[in-house]
């Protein structure tokens, strides 16, 4: 026997979604300037896994390997892992503006890897109120 979805009214999650698009925005705009380029944006997807959203290897700035950025939403902490076994981790707490989070997350893949040429910005007070609002 099918068990039914409990209902999740849209305004009671709209905030945590804000949030979640805002903080996967900067996992596919990292593949975005970093992966090779394949048609159709296919090098910014993210991968689905049992622990959140990844992207796939992208290669180091600056030669020296590979990394990637993982959302783990069972940890509540962004993962940036270095090839080389070097890991920097982001914590997602509530009530921490998404901006804070973004400019912590830069600074570890560049702390890991060097500069990102194009690299995200931090998002604009839209996102961060919505993510406060929660």
């Amino acid at each position: 026997m099918a068990s039914a979805w409990p209902e999740l009214p849209y305004e009671a999650w709209s905030d945590t979604r804000d949030t979640l698009h805002a903080h996967t925005q900067v996992l596919g705009k990292l593949a975005g300037a970093l992966a090779p380029p394949e048609p159709q944006l296919q090098h910014t997807a993210l991968r689905l896994s049992a622990r959140g959203w990844e992207t796939r290897p992208l290669p180091a700035p600056d030669d020296s390997g590979a990394f990637a950025v993982v959302l783990d939403l069972h940890a509540y902490e962004t993962v940036v892992e270095h090839s080389d076994g070097r890991v920097r981790r982001v914590a997602l707490t509530p009530d921490r503006p998404v901006g804070a989070v973004t400019r912590e997350v830069l600074a570890a893949v560049r702390d890991l890897v060097g500069p990102v040429g194009d690299h995200p910005q931090a998002p604009g007070d839209r996102v961060d109120d919505a993510a406060r609002r929660g």
